[in-house]
């Protein structure tokens, strides 16, 4: 993120700068309420900073220290970890659709291996949606390129 390393954990965030000799690498706590990630593809890059899905938050942060947001009311957050499966949280991914300026946080719903839920957030107008998916490992976005005639795609 710009001139940081940042190291996300799942109770703790670190950020890594590099300043030279003769300590090379100035590092301090990002995230206070020790806020980590929840699972390994919770984490996006748009023009704002770090998108980041912690235990308990959606929040956004520019690398500055102190400078989490959530994005997220209290009710957008209870429904959110209550509709998210215990045993198949790691099965969360955050996906980036930047024509449409919107972050994709996909979860399993309580029963489901798979993604079957995304909540997405706007970050142009802070606008909040719901869509639901057919139970997705994962989703990337990019350009789709020519596909041969009998050829499945989804």
């Amino acid at each position: 993120l710009g001139d940081l390393f940042i190291v996300y954990r799942e109770e703790s965030t670190y950020a890594f700068q590099y300043v030279g000799a003769p300590n090379f690498f100035l590092s301090y706590r990002l995230l206070d309420d020790g806020a980590g990630i929840l699972w390994r593809d919770c984490v996006a890059k748009i023009p704002l900073g770090h998108i980041v899905l912690t235990r308990n938050d959606l929040i956004v942060h520019n690398g500055g220290r102190n400078s989490a947001q959530s994005l997220i009311d209290r009710r957008w957050k209870k429904w959110l970890f209550s509709s998210l499966d215990d045993t198949n949280f790691k099965n969360s991914f955050l996906m980036v659709n930047f024509p449409e300026k919107e972050v994709w946080v996909c979860v399993p719903e309580t029963g489901n291996e798979f993604a079957t839920l995304a909540l997405i957030w706007n970050w142009s107008s802070g606008g909040i949606g719901i869509q639901e998916l057919p139970g997705v490992p994962f989703i990337a976005s990019g350009l789709k390129t020519d596909i041969v005639t009998g050829d499945n795609w989804g």
